[in-house]
């Protein structure tokens, strides 16, 4: 073999070396942080995933629980209603941030898989009858939900759901499923600085405490003025009543009855509405009350701000307490649960 052949032949080799090298460069560190964010969670997420995380274990843990009551709904009653102080009653909190219908309904069928009930407190802010704003960004992102029960959301009774889900965002859904790094740009770069995991195991560890309680303002006061101002009329959305007359179905098939309680609001908010909020949210209430049997335990209640923690209107420790205290007390007019 000539010299230039050997010239050649090995300049292909460190061609190849360098090639591998630099390809390993970038694979071996991609492959990690997949590892990375499908296995660490709780080192980049928001402090709302603790709360998720913590009623996906709860109710993949085929517990055998039985409950007087449980709760289901957003974050105002998921900081609102904490079961160690209704130590009167066997109950739990199943709700979570941002929770629509469609998230209630799949809650309770997965704790009804191993665990009963005999009634059931449903509790949901305004624009979570109206819209979806958390949907992609937590029920999807944290994998509330498998592959499957995604897309019976998106097929079922597709007529209706269309206006709301386009078909477009079906690659999203698997793009966020998929939990590559470039879903959690935003996250990892903030973990840089600072990773969460002492907050999120907190924040963990109160929910197991209390079974299933999280607060979000804990100020002592909140003046603030909520985003009910904005609105002038309750329109539920259609996907999200169809979710809700499948939950009145489940819980009818297992005999639990469903009450509905509205969660306070501060003064100043209750001041600043639209005037024809109030008579809407009441029309809205007595349609759900006919149409899916649900007995109203509360309508719109104006609280002292004192009670408040922040200007999504979720109460702080001490409104908790006096929430909870009213939702039993409301209950215990309907039913005697008192042991």
């Amino acid at each position: 073999m000539s010299t230039l052949e050997n010239s050649f032949l090995l300049r292909t080799q460190q061609f190849r070396t360098v090639a591998y090298g630099i390809a390993l460069s970038i694979i071996l560190p991609f492959i990690a942080l997949v590892i990375y964010v499908n296995t660490a969670q709780m080192q980049f997420l928001s402090i709302d995933y603790p709360n998720w995380k913590y009623q996906q274990d709860f109710l993949g843990s085929h517990a055998g629980e039985h409950n007087d009551l449980i709760v289901l709904g957003d974050s105002r009653v998921m900081a609102g209603y904490d079961p160690l102080v209704a130590n009167d009653i066997s109950s739990r909190n199943l709700s979570v941030g941002g929770a629509t219908a469609i998230e209630v309904y799949y809650i309770l069928k997965k704790y009804l898989e191993h665990n009963t009930a005999d009634n059931l407190i449903l509790s949901l802010s305004p624009q979570h009858v109206q819209g979806m704003d958390v949907f992609w960004q937590r029920t999807v992102k944290f994998r509330f939900l498998s592959a499957q029960e995604l897309k019976r959301v998106f097929t079922d009774d597709a007529a209706t759901t269309a206006p709301y889900f386009a078909d477009t965002q079906w690659p999203l859904i698997e793009y966020y499923r998929s939990y590559l790094p470039f879903a959690y740009r935003a996250e990892l770069r903030n973990a840089l600085w600072q990773s969460r995991y002492s907050v999120n195991k907190a924040a963990y560890a109160l929910n197991k405490q209390h079974k299933g309680l999280q607060f979000q303002g804990i100020a002592e006061r909140s003046d603030r003025i909520g985003r009910e101002q904005k609105l002038s009329e309750i329109k539920a959305v259609p996907v999200l009543d169809i979710y809700l007359q499948k939950t009145a179905e489940l819980a009818k098939a297992n005999n639990i009855q469903i009450f509905w309680y509205t969660a306070p609001i501060n003064t100043p908010t209750c001041e600043a509405l639209q005037p024809n909020y109030v008579p809407s949210f009441d029309e809205y209430l007595d349609s759900i009350e006919s149409r899916f049997g649900f007995t109203i335990l509360s309508r719109i209640g104006c609280w002292d701000p004192k009670y408040f923690g922040d200007r999504g209107q979720h109460v702080n420790p001490r409104g908790s307490t006096r929430n909870t205290k009213a939702m039993v007390d409301l209950l215990q007019d309907k039913l005697d649960l008192r042991r």
